[in-house]
């Protein structure tokens, strides 16, 4: 049978003019006033300090009852806090020799091990994870299953296969979202666009039929929905409250119970309030999933509105502490890649400079190595945080220049206008290269895979010329 305890640190003051008036003097005094709180208590005494005082370690534990911690515990762990509460244990005393009244808090407590704590947050772990990753399940088997093994814009198995990504890396880029971003994609409303579009057709259909009203059932038809609402309405209530409300209140208990925090039995049980009735429900749905039909114009709008919401985390986020992963250097010598190289301008504002003033590629600390993924006749799409792409260039050196050894460089011919000094008139945004390439990459990454055939490469270079300009209109 599982058991827990807490363990406390007591600190006594000792030898000082307040410990004529502290009720705890030593070991002896401790058990005396805990003895009729509860049978299993251990303490330990320890070494005296520099500082006179006295340390006791203090031990509770209990069995857990079918997996619950009994109230008596709970209720003995109360008292015992209560008893060593330092502000409790305070005392105003006068010194007869000073004649002054000084505070004598003799006894202080801490708390070094809360068995409650850590049982409370290991139970609400296990169900936050089911809920996490069984929602990241019915989503993926959905719309597999519905709209197709290549569902997600920008993350088909082309992709896959050329990243060959690490064991870490999950099977796409659902399993990557964060808990919060993961709940938008179920409960965020998608499709305003055509949603516009087909109530301005109805009401043109109804100016031509001339109706006065277009019917409640209609607009509930052609109004905006969220994911939930157009494929499990079902899951868009759980205890008479909105999903969106929950799946934000889960996000908020999921954070304390990921950054340590004290977790109790309130906590624990609205945790388990919002998550049963998901998990049972989440389980539920994926046994009725292959009885299902869904319009074909709802999967294209819920595929668009996924890829979207993957972007947009990709996108907008910080990545200034994001690990860099090692690419899968595919490049043969009878076919070149392209390769969207990243430009260093979260860190370094004049490094893009550097590179289109002295015509090479470069790359810096940790990620200097990347320089060596590229090689001679390669096509460098040089990526610019905040912007896109600014220019593109081929590689021309075959060893790769390691300098002082801080920064990584190939030398590099540009094959678009070169962008002035602090002064970028031109670029290709993320939505314009998605577009052309049909692609999404790590935008994080300093080389971000996945890399672009020969073909993928001239394509994107034709497309980019017009917008960039040639080089020859710059680099004579």
């Amino acid at each position: 049978m599982e058991s827990i305890s807490n363990k406390y640190l007591i600190a006594i003051k000792e030898k000082t003019d307040c410990y004529h008036h502290i009720e705890f003097k030593d070991e002896q005094s401790i058990k005396e006033k805990i003895k009729d709180i509860y049978p299993k208590i251990q303490i330990n005494k320890l070494e005296e300090n520099a500082e006179k005082e006295i340390f006791f370690t203090l031990e509770i534990s209990c069995q857990l009852q079918n997996n619950l911690i009994p109230d008596s515990f709970l209720s003995a762990c109360k008292k015992i806090e209560n008893i060593f509460d330092i502000d409790k244990n305070k005392l105003t005393i006068k010194k007869a020799s000073e004649k002054q009244e000084v505070i004598c808090d003799g006894v202080k407590i801490e708390t070094l091990w809360n068995g409650i704590s850590f049982f409370y947050s290991t139970e609400s772990y296990k169900l936050i994870h089911q809920v996490e990753n069984l929602t990241r399940a019915i989503v993926n088997y959905f719309m597999h299953t519905k709209a197709g093994r290549d569902w997600l814009i920008g993350f088909n198995e082309k992709s896959t296969d050329i990243r060959k990504l690490k064991e870490r890396k999950s099977q796409n880029h659902l399993y990557e979202l964060e808990f919060s971003d993961l709940g938008k994609i179920l409960y965020e409303v998608y499709g305003y666009e055509q949603s516009i579009n087909n109530i301005k057709h109805e009401f043109n259909k109804s100016n031509q039929h001339k109706e006065d009203s277009i019917s409640i059932k209609l607009l509930e038809k052609i109004l905006p929905k969220s994911y939930l609402e157009t494929f499990f309405p079902e899951f868009e209530k759980i205890n008479g409250k909105d999903f969106k409300g929950i799946w934000k209140r889960l996000t908020e208990l999921r954070n304390i119970v990921a950054h340590n925090k004290f977790i109790n039995h309130d906590t624990f049980d609205e945790i388990k309030k919002y998550a049963n009735p998901i998990i049972s429900y989440t389980k539920r749905s994926m046994i009725e999933i292959p009885k299902m039909s869904p319009d074909e114009h709802d999967l294209s709008n819920m595929v668009a509105h996924i890829s979207a919401t993957l972007n947009n985390e990709t996108i907008e986020d910080d990545y200034s502490d994001a690990i860099e992963e090692e690419p899968i250097n595919i490049n043969t010598s009878s076919q070149y890649k392209g390769v969207l190289f990243d430009t260093n301008n979260s860190y370094d504002e004049n490094a893009v400079w550097e590179m289109m003033k002295n015509k090479y590629v470069a790359a810096y600390g940790d990620a200097k190595h990347y320089i060596e993924y590229l090689n001679t006749e390669d096509i460098i799409f040089f990526y610019h945080r905040g912007y896109g792409i600014i220019a593109a260039g081929k590689v021309t050196d075959k060893k790769t220049n390691k300098g002082n050894g801080t920064s990584y460089k190939k030398e590099v011919v540009f094959l678009t206008a070169i962008p002035k000094t602090s002064e970028i008139k031109s670029h290709v945004s993320i939505k314009k290269i998605r577009e052309i390439t049909g692609r999404n990459f790590f935008w994080a990454r300093t080389l971000k895979v996945p890399y672009l055939s020969s073909d993928e490469t001239n394509n994107l270079l034709e497309k980019i010329i017009p917008i960039l300009g040639k080089a020859d209109d710059t680099d004579s």
